[in-house]
């Protein structure tokens, strides 16, 4: 099974991974880490624990495509 870990940093790294691996600046990276550890954060029951991880790889999916790195690639 590929379930999406509870941890920001690998998220982030499977949603770049998602887009082929894009370079992206420190800035974006910090940036897409800190919304994934504050949204991770709040995943305080056992489902929340489950699903948050999932919701979130889509979401930094989506902001990865809508950074200002991709968008001038």
């Amino acid at each position: 099974k590929n379930r999406a870990p509870l941890d920001a940093d690998k998220l982030v790294d499977r949603a770049l991974a998602f887009w082929g691996n894009p370079t992206v600046s420190a800035a974006t990276r910090r940036s897409l880490n800190r919304f994934a550890k504050d949204a991770l954060g709040t995943a305080k029951s056992t489902w929340k624990q489950q699903q948050y991880p999932v919701l979130t790889e889509n979401a930094l999916r989506h902001l990865i495509a809508a950074s200002p790195d991709l968008q001038t690639s």
